[in-house]
């Protein structure tokens, strides 16, 4: 179960930095990041802001944390995944 805890963890990860980068390419903020920092922190918003959104890059996502836990693996269920 660690290990598909970690694989799943690695994937998803690898899967939000490419849809991150893939909005950058159409100037396009895919995770709202910039409607976050206006709700939550709006001095900081205000200070960085153009033309009512925040300019991103590569580098304005640092680091991306992703936790999984597998509550079981299935293999107990009595009935077929698919019907």
């Amino acid at each position: 179960m660690k290990k598909i805890e970690e694989e799943a963890s690695k994937k998803i990860k690898e899967q939000v930095l490419k849809t991150y980068k893939e909005g950058l390419k159409i100037d396009s903020d895919v995770y709202r990041l910039s409607e976050v920092l206006y709700r939550k922190k709006l001095d900081t918003w205000k200070k960085v802001e153009q033309d009512g959104k925040v300019p991103l890059d590569k580098d304005s996502i640092s680091e991306v944390k992703v936790k999984i836990k597998v509550m079981h693996g299935g293999k107990n269920k009595k009935e077929p995944v698919f019907k």
